[in-house]
């Protein structure tokens, strides 16, 4: 994340351009999520590689300020596979819930800090008394403080991608049930059901091109023996000409 935009800082450019992040072309070049590409182009990696562009400095400062010390916490404390499946499937929680209701370019790892708040708050709960009095203030309720003071301050910003949030958070609380503490031994039964949400989410990484054209496309006439396919969601209608439009 630091070195991409540093990158862009120290110069480089795109063809002919030099990167300007308040573009939101610029951010789509860089590997931001556009909807209308994941949809149209099945570019289904911008669900990750989104998580990784950050706009400003100031952007990028605030999730590391809750991304380093929340998630240096729970990868000290969840055994190291557990860990990358909390980050996968928040990943593509929140990015999968800002195909669906966010329309404009977004960018950021503020649904992965979503997550890992809302999975330290779930994996405190249920492992509080497992943990030493010197790192159990990491988890549990002394994270939700945080966690709804950091909604509050986004809420009402037209600038923040609301669902990105939202989707980490559910996808974190919901993984979270499943974590367990480094070094405790894996039960054949664990391994399947810590398997399925990331198998879900990998499902929902599939069909995100779907998702986002509002269902498979479908393909109508448009005259003179031409076809074209179209989102399943458009509707036609006739416009003042007598034209045909979707």
């Amino acid at each position: 994340m630091v070195g991409l935009l540093a990158a862009t800082q120290l110069g480089i450019d795109l063809g002919s351009q030099r990167v300007d992040l308040a573009q939101a072309l610029h951010v789509v070049e860089l590997g931001g999520r556009s909807t209308a590409l994941v949809g149209d182009a099945e570019e289904r990696w911008r669900l990750l590689s989104s998580h990784f562009v950050h706009t400003s400095w100031m952007h990028l400062a605030f999730n590391l300020a809750f991304l380093f010390p929340v998630g240096g916490a729970l990868e000290h404390a969840l055994r190291a596979r557990d860990f990358a499946a909390l980050l996968a499937v928040t990943m593509i929680g929140s990015a999968f819930a800002s195909l669906l209701l966010t329309p404009q370019v977004s960018a950021g790892a503020s649904g992965i800090v979503f997550g890992l708040l809302g999975a330290a708050v779930v994996f405190g709960l249920r492992h509080g008394h497992r943990l030493g009095p010197q790192v159990r203030h990491h988890y549990g309720w002394w994270v939700l403080p945080f966690l709804l003071i950091t909604l509050a301050i986004t809420l009402g910003n037209p600038a923040v991608d609301h669902a990105s949030h939202l989707g980490g958070l559910v996808a974190g609380i919901a993984y979270a049930p499943l974590l367990e503490l480094r070094g405790t031994p894996t039960t054949p039964r664990q391994s399947v059901a810590g398997a399925m949400p990331v198998l879900a989410a990998t499902l929902l990484l599939w069909m995100a091109p779907v998702v986002a054209r509002g269902g498979a496309p479908v393909r109508v006439g448009v005259g003179g023996g031409w076809t074209a396919a179209l989102p399943a969601s458009w509707n036609s209608h006739y416009g003042l000409l007598g034209e045909l439009e979707w």
